[in-house]
């Protein structure tokens, strides 16, 4: 699905502490939710959702870190610069970003 297997775009957990690439956040979601019909949204497209839509609200969504498997709030992970996710995004193509798994 991805355009370049090898992209990353490491996000921080503030619970864990540990630096994970988007991929692993996006398949350790589904992994968990994802059931039938039911699928979850990638992590990178509800960044960029954050970053180019301003009245765009986060609430209490949580994403589950692949690491400590712990639900964070997507408002308490630190969003990368807009230019390193311009860069990761044009290395795993548009059909990454709006898959559902």
């Amino acid at each position: 699905m991805r355009k370049d297997e090898s992209a990353e775009l490491m996000l921080y957990c503030p619970t864990c502490g540990n630096t994970v690439n988007e991929y692993n956040w996006t398949l350790g979601q589904a992994a968990r939710y994802s059931k039938g019909n039911n699928r979850t949204v990638t992590l990178i497209s509800i960044l960029l959702k954050i970053l180019n839509e301003p009245n765009f609200r986060i609430g209490e969504e949580k994403f589950m870190c692949p690491r400590c498997n712990e639900r964070i709030k997507i408002k308490n992970i630190p969003l990368p610069d807009a230019d390193t996710m311009a860069e990761y995004i044009a290395r795993v193509g548009e059909e990454y970003v709006y898959a559902k798994y």
